[in-house]
């Protein structure tokens, strides 16, 4: 703490698989309300629009049997933001970084070692020197469980340098009780870009945040959109539900013909409002597998 409402904070990581450092130092001011904050980097970044590929439920599943919902690059310069801890936060940042490739260098895992499958492997980024801007807003309304709640959010991205492009989301989620011991959930999302989006930077549809039953970049492009349905009844402290998942990912011009969408169906149950949650969902288009998934802060 500095004092006059700065603080200076500063971290160091590292990898046993890999041995790259990670490094990040940012001083900040906070109001109250807004909180700004200017720092330089070097980290790994996941490249997914969904989920939280470096959260503890990630790893709890990718310790378990290998299911990474990741893609990663790395990259290394200098930011500026500005968040809001409330719902209805507006958050923006302005960057300077150097994007590189980042390799998968283990399979550790307790499936790979009973003889399963390893880890899926990781994009290949493209190397590229980025000056841009994001943002991103999020809200939600409603508390009651049985009657309508809602989250949305929205997000747009812009850089320069090597490749020239903006891309932006929006995605709905309602929830709304359906009678006396039912209640469902839909999502709703899409997504576009314009110039030359490089491949970190791309939408990848599959896994649990995405379409589940289907492997994590399953399809993957400069446009997209996605449509969840599911159905659960509520006990105390869980909830087992039905699901049905379906997207499209893939060149922005083909966005009104994209009729070989991907898809999944499967049950699940979560604990606590979504807090941990289990499924198994079986593909239903490309792929035919069954995936087992134990992950946290689930939607439904």
């Amino acid at each position: 703490t500095l004092g006059s409402g700065y603080t200076a904070n500063a971290s160091a990581r590292i990898g046993l698989a890999d041995w790259i450092p990670n490094v990040e130092a940012h001083i900040q001011r906070s109001n109250g309300d807004r909180t700004y904050s200017l720092g330089a980097y070097h980290r790994l970044n996941s490249a997914n629009d969904w989920g939280d590929p470096l959260s503890v439920g990630s790893s709890i599943s990718s310790l378990l049997w290998a299911h990474d919902e990741g893609f990663y690059f790395r990259s290394a310069g200098a930011e500026l933001t500005s968040t809001t801890p409330r719902n209805g936060a507006f958050t923006w940042r302005l960057f300077a970084e150097r994007q590189d490739d980042a390799e998968k260098h283990t399979n550790l895992s307790l499936w790979h070692a009973l003889g399963g499958a390893g880890f899926i492997p990781n994009i290949r980024a493209e190397d590229a020197t980025a000056f841009g801007a994001s943002a991103q807003y999020h809200d939600a309304f409603g508390l009651d469980p049985k009657r309508l709640r809602g989250t949305l959010d929205v997000r747009g991205e812009g850089a320069t340098g090597t490749f020239d492009y903006a891309r932006a989301s929006a995605e709905a989620t309602v929830t709304h009780g359906l009678g006396a011991k039912l209640d469902g959930a839909l999502t709703a999302s899409l997504g576009s870009s314009v110039g030359t989006v490089p491949v970190q930077r791309a939408w990848f549809l599959g896994g649990v945040a995405t379409v589940r039953g289907q492997e994590p970049g399953t399809q993957a492009g400069d446009g997209y959109w996605l449509g969840r349905a599911e159905i659960g009844r509520t006990f105390e402290g869980f909830r087992p539900t039905i699901f049905y998942d379906v997207g499209w990912a893939g060149d922005r011009r083909d966005f009104a013909g994209s009729v070989r969408p991907i898809s999944g169906a499967g049950i699940g149950v979560s604990a606590l409002d979504g807090l941990v949650r289990f499924d198994i969902a079986h593909g239903i288009n490309p792929n035919h597998a069954l995936r087992a998934d134990l992950y946290t802060s689930a939607r439904f």
